[in-house]
């Protein structure tokens, strides 16, 4: 699987002086740990950040009247649709006048869409708090939801933040010095897993359903 954050080479410089020569197959091992660590925490497994690809994201309840929500697969490029489907499987496709990408390309806001005895009636029927993944409750009754389709994704690695790279590098650093450094150099999984969340805590994207 090749590397989407970060590249061999700069962990390799980041463990080693120069003419030193490394186990490199070893780094290389340490680098895509350290990438997979850092999707499945940020939600982005097995995906990826470089995938740009259509997405679909499903959240339930209605949440077109409530605040912004936050997509898996950022920087958000476009919208397809969104739509709120009733328990029936009926749907009603949001114009896209309504609804906008934040400039952090992170969020979905609505514009002037629902109103206020409608998100009464939804969080009185608990509708917005429902737990995934199907569309079910304990009963074995649907519910309503709303589906968002979109593009999103780094377009390559130059673009990715710079942030998300150096955690990769640090993670990886962590990964190899936790077998092959000296005793003082080790890290843990603790130190690993206080790491992501120093560094990443921001990129981490909840998973609507």
């Amino acid at each position: 699987m090749a590397l989407e954050l970060t590249t061999a080479a700069l962990v390799q410089a980041a463990l080693f002086p120069a003419g030193t020569t490394p186990d490199t197959t070893y780094v290389t091992a340490a680098a895509q740990a350290a990438e997979d660590l850092i999707k499945r925490y940020c939600n982005r497994w097995p995906d990826g950040f470089l995938n740009t690809s259509a997405h679909t994201e499903k959240f339930p309840g209605d949440v077109t009247f409530g605040e912004p929500i936050s997509l898996l697969y950022s920087p958000v490029t476009a919208i397809t649709s969104v739509k709120v489907f009733t328990a029936s499987a009926s749907s009603s496709t949001i114009a896209s006048t309504n609804y906008r990408i934040e400039s952090n390309g992170l969020q979905l806001s609505f514009i002037n869409y629902g109103s206020y005895d409608a998100a009464l009636a939804w969080y009185a029927s608990g509708m917005d708090v429902r737990p995934g993944p199907s569309f079910l409750d304990e009963l074995g009754t649907a519910y309503p939801y709303t589906e968002v389709v979109y593009t999103g994704g780094y377009a390559s690695q130059s673009v990715v933040p710079a942030d998300l790279q150096q955690a990769a590098i640090d993670v990886a650093r962590m990964i190899y010095n936790g077998s092959r450094g000296t005793k003082e150099d080790r890290a843990t999984t603790e130190d690993i897993e206080k790491r992501l969340d120093l560094l990443l805590r921001h990129h981490r994207r909840k998973v609507g359903v």
